[in-house]
């Protein structure tokens, strides 16, 4: 990732915040339109969900600036969602969600540039929860830092 993208990332992520119920929201009902059977993995409160899910966007966007932070908080997040069996396609899936909703929540101010540094950061999100997942050690893989 490149510091600009990074910049973009943290940028456009200030203007979802504000409705981030909403973003959240649309996340979610893409997610489960594109594939129904996610929806069996959400067992929670959906507002609680919603919350968990921007919280977890927000610490993902604010650990950009600090590789060693992120790739914890990814490897975190990737042995979790190991344990609920997710799989490639699955990343793929909420990889066209988030952008998805991106799109709607920016709505004009969206563009290739933007889409290109989340999907970035997305991808680069999901190397790190898929080698924790791999792995599953308890031990963070800090070879990945050379990657952020």
């Amino acid at each position: 990732m490149t510091p600009e993208q990074i910049t973009l990332v943290q940028r456009t992520f200030e203007n979802i915040k504000p409705v981030s119920d909403l973003a959240a929201g649309l996340f979610y009902t893409r997610l489960f339109w594109l594939q129904p059977s996610l929806k069996n993995l959400f067992t929670a409160d959906p507002a609680a969900q919603r919350r968990k899910f921007i919280q977890m966007l927000e610490g993902l966007v604010c650990s950009l600036d600090y590789p060693g932070q992120f790739v914890v908080i990814m490897s975190k997040l990737g042995e979790q969602h190991a344990s609920f069996g997710l799989t490639a396609e699955n990343y793929e899936v909420a990889e066209d969600a988030l952008l998805w909703m991106l799109e709607r929540c920016l709505r004009e101010n969206y563009n290739e540039e933007i889409e290109a540094a989340w999907k970035e950061v997305y991808q680069l999100s999901v190397l790190v929860m898929q080698k924790a997942s791999s792995s599953l050690s308890g031990t963070v893989d800090m070879s990945l830092l050379k990657q952020v």
